[in-house]
């Protein structure tokens, strides 16, 4: 069960991966590979789903969202390839493309899991960031720590980083949880920390000339 981003209702989500038939354990999906289906049959499950989109390239997950009390398809859900190539291939491919009998409508998915964290103790080291934000938030899989490069400053104040980190969680909901719960702040070790979305470390460096 978990919560329609778009509607706050309850919804229950099922899944199918192709790694249960024959894909290796070791793939991983790129990021950027997600993308939305919507206006299906009430009749198309996960396996019709993803047989549709195999068309294209090797699918690693489709989703039905579904009515948490009755298990009904709300008609969307989410198909996720290994290849960021295929997602792309897929926008054009299957657009207006027909499933069960019906005409389904193809989006890029806002599948955005990285928040950018700002206001550190400039004290910290990646290791105590790492360990705070494991030991505060769900479904973290990475954190990066931008590190002051200046010797004199780490020198003289004893400053370790940048003030300013990121942390890169497993799934969108994972983020979109924490930045809603937290409203914008996540409070460490006696320090208000802000939090907003990173479309990519890259990205955010350039906007904030510090890169």
């Amino acid at each position: 069960a978990g919560t329609d981003a778009g509607t706050g209702a309850d919804t229950s989500a099922s899944a199918i991966s192709t790694r249960e038939s024959g894909r290796p354990e070791s793939s991983k999906p790129e990021k950027g590979t997600e993308i939305f289906v919507g206006a299906l049959a009430p009749i198309t499950d996960e396996a019709s789903l993803a047989q549709a989109f195999e068309t294209v390239g090797p699918v690693a997950l489709a989703r039905i969202i579904r009515n948490k009390d009755t298990n009904a398809s709300k008609g969307y859900g989410f198909v996720r390839f290994y290849k960021r190539e295929h997602a792309r291939q897929a926008m054009t491919q299957m657009a207006s493309a027909m499933v069960d009998g019906r005409q389904i409508d193809v989006k890029r998915s806002d599948e955005k899991t990285t928040l950018f964290v700002g206001n550190l103790k400039k004290k910290w080291t990646l290791e105590v960031f790492e360990r705070l934000i494991r030991n505060s938030l769900s479904g973290v899989e990475s954190v990066e720590l931008k590190l002051e490069t200046n010797a004199q400053a780490i020198a003289n104040g004893g400053v370790v980083n940048r003030g300013f980190g990121f942390v890169d969680f497993v799934a969108h909901k994972y983020a979109q949880e924490t930045f809603k719960n937290h409203a914008g702040k996540l409070f460490i070790e006696g320090t208000f920390c802000t939090l907003s979305w990173a479309e990519s470390i890259e990205t955010v460096g350039k906007v904030l000339g510090w890169s």
